[in-house]
């Protein structure tokens, strides 16, 4: 890759006009800000809030800066900035080529984008380019013969990943200049761990593990020589990949050992999210979306739609799943069992990822030169390991620490009525006692169960008494592990219109009773509000109830603490000392942090009264004090 001028790009201008941006719904739109945004939510689902022209068929997945902007890269060589909640461009820029891959947007607002152009008949010309958020101009951009048009993913310190196809290697190099920093042989889609190492399906059959800060090798598995692709890293660390000759993998990031394999009914079409619950949902083109358990690999079920499932699905704070099929419609899914909750009809989609924004909103592409917005009634993203394309809004393909316990599930076994056994399916982590196990059953009572931690998972459930009158669809239910309260932080999302459109949490906290206050605090505007929502001690969400007005950037978000018992600590900075001494008589003070070491405090000195007082810092560490004869 070569560094080259910057002329390339051009066009780049911002709108302040639009046309066809306001459809029939935006008189509700405008009407519910002026009620106070969300209280007319419920009643929106599966509503189309705006749809935008960018004038060309959309098959990447828009994506979402800091600052709540949604990008979105056409199949034509045009990247737009739109307003989240209006659908107003805000600039737009063209780039030689088309075909591009999914923007991926820094924390500090630059844009990256890649596409191809026809050099002749029988070879490309890729284009790789970061774009400033604000203003669409170029930062840099560089011409490659060697095919980016895979996914990249982004460091947490600023290291851009891209696979080159012909050359089949994965270059890092640094996003503020484009320099690179190393390559990797073989190339293939990233992801990237909490710790910050590279895991790369590579295009030669392997997964690898690499050294984010050199590119060296640290581990790599074999997946049968077939082409891994669209590798995810799940809450434990577990590096799942969806593989060519139909198989799903599970291996441990750590050390690459495989933990589960599992047929699938087809290839998977593109990246897989994961649930609330830990299940990967895996799209499989005309054999739907398929969601195995994140532990076993074993199916829990598959949903089909009217067409091919294409693009990766989004998970919301409550675990509804959204997925936008060939059928032209996205659909709302129950995360227990696939089954369909709503969908809507929004043009001919492609391979576009939805992407939700931190209000709940729904961005989708479509093949009809279109962005859509939908509203989904909902909050923002799960706090899933992967819960949408990219793992986040911006697509930056790093994984988060899920820091709070799991519960623990389990199947319960059931022969002529009774309930002879358990069969734990994920032992969760975070449990110090045995927890209460539970039957649920219209018909069934009686039962009762005891289960066993060991190392903070439940690992076996014993029957106490199998009860009588038990169905084959009886539920075993094993109650979440116990959490120290921990406070929940996010981060605010604002638009240009002045608007404060959501919040994204960073962490959900614990030990919550009741939802907490949340304030917005400074950004230059006011009367932002917004309310938390809490499920099993846990803030899953923040809505904005008022978008307030006038915000110049993003307000701070202060999310009130969990109950906890009232507690005092004392720190003591300096100790003063009483001395009782001898007139006239020559003294040493010393000190000792164990009673065996001492140290003297300054030089011998005479008393020149009975009674002294001196004070003295006093560090971390216990410190004692004595006053001894000196010579």
């Amino acid at each position: 890759m070569s560094t080259r001028s910057l002329l390339k790009v051009s066009s780049t201008a911002p709108i302040r006009t639009s046309i066809h941006r306001f459809p029939r719904s935006m008189a509700a739109w405008c009407l519910g800000l002026a009620l106070g945004h969300g209280q007319i939510r419920a009643q929106m689902a599966g509503a189309i809030r705006w749809q935008t022209n960018v004038g060309g068929p959309v098959s990447s997945a828009p994506a979402v800066g800091p600052d709540g902007m949604v990008y979105v890269s056409t199949d034509t060589g045009g990247v737009y900035a739109i307003e989240p909640v209006t659908g107003l461009t805000q600039w737009q820029t063209r780039i030689s080529g088309g075909h591009f891959t999914s923007p991926v947007v820094g924390l500090d607002g630059l844009v990256f984008v890649a596409s191809r152009d026809r050099d002749n008949m029988l070879s490309f010309i890729y284009h790789v380019c970061a774009l400033e958020g604000a203003t669409g101009a170029t930062r840099w951009i560089i011409d490659s013969i060697s095919g980016v048009d895979l996914p990249p993913a982004l460091g947490a310190d600023g290291t851009l990943y891209l696979s080159e196809r012909s050359v089949s290697q994965l270059v890092a190099m640094d996003s503020q200049s484009g320099v690179t920093r190393w390559t990797f042989q073989p190339g293939g889609t990233t992801a990237i761990g909490v710790d910050g190492s590279i895991f790369l399906a590579g295009s030669d059959g392997h997964l690898y593990a690499l050294n984010p800060s050199s590119g060296q090798k640290l581990w790599d598995a074999s997946v049968g020589g077939q082409l891994a692709s669209w590798v995810v890293i799940g809450a434990d660390g577990t590096v799942y990949d969806a593989a060519s000759d139909q198989t799903a993998y599970a291996f441990d990031g750590a050390t690459g050992k495989l933990k589960w394999y599992w047929p699938l009914t087809a290839s998977a079409s593109t990246q897989m999210a994961i649930g609330l619950d830990g299940s990967l949902l895996i799209p499989l083109g005309p054999d739907g979306l398929t969601a195995l358990d994140g532990t076993t690999g074993v199916p829990r079920w598959t949903t089909r739609f009217d067409g091919s499932l294409n693009s990766t699905p989004a998970v919301s704070a409550d675990g509804t799943i959204f997925a936008a099929a060939l059928d032209g419609k996205v659909y709302a899914l129950n995360p227990d069992n696939g089954s369909k909750k709503w969908s809507v009809s929004v043009g001919r989609t492609s391979s576009s990822s939805p992407v939700l924004l931190a209000d709940g909103t729904l961005i989708v592409g479509v093949s009809n030169e279109q962005v859509v917005a939908v509203e989904t009634a909902g909050a923002g993203p799960a706090h899933s390991a992967w819960p949408m394309f990219g793992q986040n809004a911006r697509h930056s393909s790093v994984a988060i620490t899920l820091s709070r316990p799991l519960p623990a599930r389990a199947i319960p076994q059931v022969v002529n009525g009774f309930v002879v056994g358990g069969t734990v399916s994920d032992g969760g982590s975070g449990y110090t006692v045995s927890p209460d196990v539970s039957f649920l059953d219209a018909s069934g009572t009686g039962a009762k169960a005891t289960a066993t931690v060991v190392n903070g998972a439940v690992t076996a459930i014993h029957i106490v008494n199998p009860g009588s009158g038990y169905s084959p669809k009886t539920t075993l239910t094993i109650a979440p592990p116990p959490s120290p309260p921990r406070a929940a932080t996010g981060f605010a999302q604002w638009a240009l219109s002045g608007h404060v459109v959501g919040v994204v949490l960073t962490e959900g906290g614990s030990g919550y009773s009741t939802a907490p206050t949340v304030e917005l605090v400074g950004g230059g505007g006011k009367g932002a509000t917004a309310v938390a929502t809490v499920v099993n001690g846990v803030v899953t969400a923040i809505t904005i109830r008022n978008p307030g007005s006038g915000y110049t950037s993003a307000p701070t978000v202060k999310i009130g603490l969990p109950p906890v018992e009232p507690a005092l600590g004392v720190a003591v900075s300096r100790v003063r000392l009483d001395l009782h001494l001898v007139m006239g008589a020559r003294y040493q003070l010393q000190s000792s942090a164990d009673l065996s070491h001492w140290v003297s405090e300054g030089g011998p000195f005479v008393a020149v009264d009975g009674r002294l007082d001196r004070e003295f810092p006093v560090g971390l560490k216990p410190q004692y004090f004595r006053v001894i004869s000196a010579p």
